[in-house]
Parts: C-alpha cells; sequence; structure tokens
C-alpha cells in the first residue's frame, strides 16, 4: 500500500482475499445444497435442485467454474497492471 502500485492491490486481491471470500462461500454453498436436498428453504440456483431442473453436481460445477474464472480474472488483471509498471519504470545508466 505505501507504494501507492495499484498492482499490488489487486495482486493482493487476488492472492489474498478472494481465497478468503471463497472459503466464506463454499461454506454458505454446502449449507444452501444441504437445505435444498432436504426440502427447506432456499434461494434461486438452489431451487432448481428441490423442482428436479438440475443435479446437484451440476449445480457444483458450475459454481467451480465460476470461482476459479474469478480467480483467474484477478491474478491477469494484477499481472497486467504489474507489467504495466514495469514498463513506467524509468531506465538507470
Amino acid at each position: 500500500m505505501r507504494t501507492r502500485d495499484v498492482a499490488f492491490v489487486w495482486l493482493g486481491a487476488a492472492v489474498i482475499i478472494w481465497p478468503l471470500v471463497s472459503r466464506l462461500l463454499n461454506a454458505g454453498v454446502s449449507v444452501s445444497i444441504h437445505r435444498a436436498l432436504n426440502k427447506q428453504a432456499v434461494i434461486f440456483p438452489f431451487t432448481l435442485i428441490q423442482s428436479g431442473q438440475l443435479t446437484t453436481g451440476t449445480i457444483l460445477e458450475s459454481y467451480a467454474v465460476f470461482q476459479q474464472l474469478t480467480g483467474v480474472s484477478l491474478m491477469l488483471i494484477a499481472v497486467l497492471y504489474l507489467s504495466r509498471t514495469k514498463n513506467k519504470m524509468p531506465e538507470r545508466d
């Protein structure tokens, strides 16, 4: 943060913050799937399990793909910002 370089903020989001948020989301998905299988009240994508339109595996696979795409996107943004800041550094003689 002291460098005031936005690339390090994106890198921190990709490496530190996203895995923590991802674990919290995993816990929520686990609870929601358990509730859907026990015919309790759930929110939208999990109602599809209750109605038989989607399987539990399909929901889990879609969620895993979403997690991976989000993580990779954050890393890509960080790398793009890092490469841009590297090109802006003045050369030393």
